[in-house]
C-alpha cells in the first residue's frame, strides 16, 4: 500500500510539472488564446530544431533516408518558425544528401523574405548550378554581386555557370579576376577548360607549366584536361554505318569514312561516302562523293564551314556532280542560330532517277531558351530542284522541362509541315504535303563517360499522297547512346522508328538505324 502510494504520488507530480511547461509555453507564445497564431506558436520551432537534431543523429550514424525524412519534416516547418541561420543549416544538409530541389526552395524563400541576405543567395547560386538550372544561378549571382561586389565566392560561381553554359566571354574574365586576389587548383583548372573552348591548342603547354596537381584527384582532373586539349589538335578517323527502310519499301545503306585535322582554331577534314538505294518501283542505284573542306572558328560564338566534292552514280551514265556546302552559327547562352546552304546531288533515296537532278537546300535554325525550364525550337528547310520541283519544310518545337536533376525530362509539343511550293512529275515525297502535330516525351541523361537520351511521341497527321487526302495517328520513338569507351575512342549507336498504322491500316512506317565510331591517333 505505501508502495502504491508513493507510485500515485509520483505519477501525479508529473502529470503537474506537465501542465505547467504547457501552460508556460501557451503564455510565451501569446497572451490570449484568440490571437495565437498556430503556426508562430514556439511549439512549432522546438518541432523544427528537434527535427533537426534527430536528421543529424540518423545522419551521423550513415542512416540516410532516415536523416533526410528527418530534414525534410524540418524543412516544412523553418521558415515561419527558425530564424535564417538555423534555415541555411537545413538548406546546406539538405544538399549534403543530394536533396537540391527542397533545399532550393527553402532558400528561395529566405531570397524573397530578406533581400540584403547574402548567405542565402551564395548557397542558392551553387545549388542552382548544381541543379542545372544555369540561367537562375547566374541571376543569382547577378544579385549576390550587386550586395558584395568584391565577394569571391560570387565570382566563382558566376564565371563556373557562365562556363558551364558555354558563355566564355564572361567567364574568363571573372577567373581572371578571382585568380589576382587568389590562386588555387580548381579555380585556375576552370580557367583553362574556359579559355580551351576560345582556342584550345595555345594554352596546353602554358597550363602544364602553371598547374601543379598536389592529391590523385587533381593529377586525374589535370589528366582529363591534357586530354581534352590534345584530342581537340590530334588527327581522328571516323567511320559511320547508317541503315533506312520504311514501309514503301524504300532502303537506303550509307557508309561514311572522314579524315581530320586540326590545328589551333581551325581543322580541314575529308570525307569518303558510299550510298547504296532502292525503292518500291525495283529501281536501285549506287552512288559515291568525295568532299573536303575546312573548317574555323572565329570565336567561342561563331562556327564557319565550307565544303567541296565530287558526287558520281555508279548505275547510271552521267557525268560527274559538283558538291558544295557553307554553314554558319553563332551561339550565345540563350540562343543558337545557324545557317545552312547545299548544293549537291540528290541524296533522296525514295527518287525514281530518270535523269541527273541537283538541289539546293537553304535551312534556317534558332533555339531560343529564355529560362531553366522551357524553350523554343524552330527550322526551315527551303529546296530547289533541278527539274523545277521547289519544296518548304517547317519544324517549330515548344518544349518545357519537369525535372532538371539528371536525369533530365521534358515535355514537348511539335508542329511540323511539309508542302511543295511547286512539284512536277511523281515528286521526291511521299506524301507531298503534309501537317503533323506530335506531343513528346524525351529524357536525357549525361554521365562521366557516356550520354544518352530517348524521346517518345503520338500525334496526329493529315496529308496528301498523290492528290489524295489522308489521316494517320502518328506514334514513333527514337533513342541514341554514346560512350567514351577509352581516351581515344568514341561509340555512338541510334535508333529511330516510326509507326502511324496502329489507328488504321494505312499507316507509314520506316525504322532508321546508324552506328559510328570515332578514333583520335
Amino acid at each position: 500500500m505505501l508502495l502504491n502510494s508513493h507510485q500515485t504520488r509520483a505519477n501525479l507530480q508529473q502529470q503537474l510539472i506537465k501542465l505547467i511547461i504547457v501552460c508556460l509555453l501557451l503564455i510565451c507564445s501569446n497572451n490570449s488564446w484568440g490571437e495565437t497564431n498556430y503556426r508562430d506558436t514556439p511549439v512549432l520551432t522546438l518541432r523544427a530544431q528537434q527535427y533537426m537534431k534527430i536528421g543529424d543523429y540518423y545522419a551521423a550514424r550513415q542512416e540516410y533516408q532516415r536523416a533526410i525524412a528527418a530534414y525534410l519534416k524540418a524543412a516544412e516547418l523553418s521558415p515561419d518558425n527558425l530564424p535564417p541561420e538555423q534555415q541555411l543549416g537545413i538548406a546546406e544538409r539538405l544538399a549534403n544528401l543530394q536533396q537540391l530541389e527542397p533545399a532550393i526552395n527553402n532558400l528561395q524563400k529566405i531570397r524573397r523574405d530578406e533581400p540584403d541576405n547574402a548567405q542565402a543567395r551564395l548557397l542558392l547560386a551553387r545549388y542552382l548550378g548544381w541543379n542545372s538550372q544555369l540561367r537562375e544561378s547566374a541571376i543569382v549571382a547577378d544579385e549576390l554581386l550587386a550586395l558584395q561586389p568584391n565577394s569571391l565566392d560570387a565570382r566563382i560561381i558566376k564565371a563556373t555557370v557562365s562556363s558551364w553554359r558555354g558563355d566564355y566571354a564572361t567567364a574568363i574574365p571573372l577567373f581572371e579576376a578571382v585568380l589576382r586576389q587568389q590562386e588555387d587548383f580548381d579555380t585556375r583548372l576552370s580557367y583553362y577548360y574556359a579559355l580551351s573552348k576560345v582556342s584550345h591548342v595555345i594554352w596546353r603547354n602554358k597550363m602544364a607549366d602553371e598547374l601543379k596537381a598536389e592529391n590523385e584527384y587533381q593529377q586525374l582532373a589535370l589528366e582529363d584536361l591534357s586530354w581534352t586539349l590534345q584530342s581537340q589538335s590530334a588527327p581522328s578517323v571516323s567511320y559511320l554505318y547508317e541503315f533506312y527502310n520504311d514501309s514503301y519499301k524504300n532502303k537506303h545503306i550509307e557508309q561514311r569514312l572522314q579524315f581530320r585535322r586540326s590545328w589551333r582554331d581551325n581543322s580541314s577534314f575529308l570525307n569518303m561516302t558510299r550510298t547504296e538505294a532502292a525503292d518500291d518501283f525495283g529501281y536501285r542505284y549506287n552512288l559515291d562523293m568525295l568532299t573536303v573542306g575546312i573548317e574555323k572558328s572565329p570565336g567561342d560564338a561563331n562556327r564557319l564551314s565550307a565544303e567541296i566534292g565530287i558526287t558520281r552514280y555508279n548505275d547510271f551514265d552521267y557525268s560527274d556532280v559538283l558538291t558544295s556546302q557553307l554553314f554558319f552559327s553563332h551561339r550565345r547562352p540563350d540562343l543558337f542560330l545557324s545557317m545552312e546552304y547545299r548544293h549537291e546531288a540528290n541524296d533522296d533515296y525514295t527518287l525514281i532517277i530518270f535523269n541527273n537532278i541537283r538541289t539546293h537546300k537553304l535551312e534556317f535554325k534558332a533555339n531560343y531558351l529564355p529560362s531553366d525550364f522551357w524553350d523554343i525550337e524552330f527550322n526551315h528547310l527551303y529546296a530547289s530542284y533541278s527539274d523545277q520541283n521547289r519544296s518548304n519544310e517547317t519544324e517549330l518545337t515548344f518544349r518545357y522541362a519537369i525535372h532538371h536533376t539528371p536525369p533530365r525530362i521534358s515535355i514537348a509539343y511539335r508542329h511540323e509541315r511539309l508542302a511543295f511550293a511547286m512539284q512536277k512529275y511523281s515528286g521526291y515525297y511521299n506524301p507531298d504535303l503534309a501537317n503533323t502535330d506530335k506531343l513528346l516525351v524525351q529524357i536525357y541523361q549525361l554521365g562521366n563517360r557516356y550520354e544518352t537520351g530517348a524521346e517518345i511521341y503520338s500525334g496526329y497527321q493529315s496529308n496528301r499522297y498523290f492528290g489524295i487526302a489522308n489521316n494517320y495517328s502518328l506514334i514513333g520513338w527514337s533513342a541514341f547512346y554514346r560512350l567514351h569507351l577509352r581516351r581515344n575512342l568514341f561509340l555512338e549507336v541510334t535508333y529511330e522508328g516510326s509507326n502511324s498504322s496502329y489507328a488504321t491500316p494505312y499507316g507509314y512506317d520506316y525504322n532508321l538505324i546508324s552506328a559510328s565510331a570515332k578514333v583520335f591517333l
